[in-house]
């Protein structure tokens, strides 16, 4: 326990993310029992388009509850209470989301599981639905339009949604309704997702300039490259140990990494968002992500000005997995203290 400071630098890019807690050895335990939640990066200074900085915001926190599987996990917080196995929406089981009818939204949603295998997030066909960034990271070109009103995600992601219902409608997660969406009003017809000059009916997409750490490593030569082997109780063939740096890094500049196992076993690294090279899966060529549930290739910057000195965390995102022993560290050498 303690005061945490955190520094956000100014080039940061305003985005979607959250926090969970992070006790080795029980972190299913507390994902299990709610201790988890939304952290929002201010973006008002990142210059997107005004027509979507002044879309209605909805906040929805997707969080799949397991209590009576938590119990004996771990060993730090038990809860007690009545409820079953199930997903919830903002603390509720099928909760409400309530929007004017015919206006688009900003919805920043979070998918929060402790089992962070791919699911499919569907919203009812009475919507239509654009894709505006992913896990806090805006998209090289905003927005997408998701013409199946479907999304594959993994129980540790976030997605950036503008959405706009005709119609009472529904969201669906993983096959099961978690919210009802009502419809009612007249909406604001002035606000959309797209470029600035077009219309709530369409029109250009746009491109915002990203930090330097979120650059474009496509194209350009590699420094150092690793290929990062995913198992259900180990990272690159060991179990966790605190002592011993499963990787040392210097911070020289682009670094390659291949994914074996993250199928089942969906990677994370801790500071870094990782850039998948080539399409893979759910996962488009070029975009940005944080956890990768695929045997992708991903690129990363870790420079001068871009790392930081010290531990860093990989590990499985199923978080069973992670507490027996899927997790591991790099030793970066050079960066910021």
């Amino acid at each position: 326990g303690g005061d945490y400071v955190y520094e956000i630098p100014a080039d940061h890019m305003g985005g979607t993310y959250w926090y969970h807690a992070h006790h080795h050895g029980s972190t299913f335990l507390q994902v299990s029992s709610g201790a988890f939640g939304l952290i929002l990066i201010d973006d008002d200074n990142d210059n997107i388009p005004s027509n979507v900085a002044n879309m209605t915001e909805k906040q929805i926190v997707m969080g799949f509850l397991e209590p009576a599987a938590a119990i004996g996990t771990g060993g730090d917080t038990l809860i007690s209470g009545s409820f079953s196995a199930g997903w919830t929406t903002n603390g509720k089981v099928n909760g409400n989301i309530c929007m004017p009818n015919n206006e688009w939204q900003h919805w920043r949603m979070l998918v929060a599981d402790q089992d962070a295998r791919l699911v499919d997030l569907e919203i009812g066909s009475e919507c239509e639905v654009a894709l505006m960034a992913r896990d806090g990271v805006w998209r090289t070109e905003v927005p997408k339009v998701i013409s199946t009103n479907t999304l594959t995600l993994t129980g540790a992601s976030r997605v950036d949604l503008a959405v706009r219902c005709s119609a009472d409608s529904s969201i669906t997660l993983a096959g099961s309704q978690i919210a009802q969406v009502y419809v009612d009003g007249i909406g604001n017809t002035g606000v959309h997702p797209y470029a600035e000059g077009g219309t709530a009916e369409g029109g250009e997409t746009w491109t915002l300039i990203r930090p330097a750490y979120l650059a474009d490593l496509r194209g350009l030569p590699v420094d150092d490259s690793e290929t990062i082997r995913m198992g259900a109780r180990s990272v690159l063939g060991r179990k966790f140990d605190a002592e011993i740096p499963n990787l040392i890094k210097y911070a020289n500049g682009i670094q390659e990494w291949k994914l074996k196992g993250a199928t089942n076993h969906p990677f994370h690294l801790h500071i870094y968002h990782v850039q998948v090279i080539g399409d893979c899966g759910p996962y488009e060529d070029g975009e940005y992500y944080d956890v990768i549930a695929g045997g992708c290739t991903v690129r990363f910057m870790m420079d001068s000005n871009t790392a930081y000195e010290g531990r860093t965390i990989l590990h499985c995102h199923i978080l069973a997995h992670e507490d027996q022993g899927a997790m591991g560290w790099m030793d970066v050498i050079g960066g910021a203290p």
